[in-house]
């Protein structure tokens, strides 16, 4: 069965860009990510070096920026009551 792999760009806390592709099902082998480079090496690239990896549709492209969306609504907690106390307003 051929196995499916989505176009991604990984970074590292270096700074480094690793352009290539990611397997769908298990990206972590023995704490390496296995990326597989647009030369089609596989890279392993441990997981404690990498920043974040981005899923792009094209990685080609000289504009590449994260995308940075604001948060349109701060969810406020919800606090229980006491199981003891009144839950009538005073």
């Amino acid at each position: 069965m051929p196995s499916s792999r989505k176009e991604v760009i990984v970074r590292t806390f270096e700074g480094t860009l690793f352009p290539g592709y990611l397997p769908t099902t298990e990206i972590l082998i023995d704490g390496r990510v296995e990326l597989l480079d647009l030369e089609g090496r596989t890279l392993p690239i441990a997981l404690e070096t990498i920043r974040w990896i981005a899923f792009v549709h094209d990685f080609n492209s000289s504009k590449f920026r994260p995308l940075s969306r604001p948060i349109a609504h701060i969810p406020q907690p919800f606090l229980f009551p006491d199981p003891g106390s009144d839950p009538r307003p005073r």
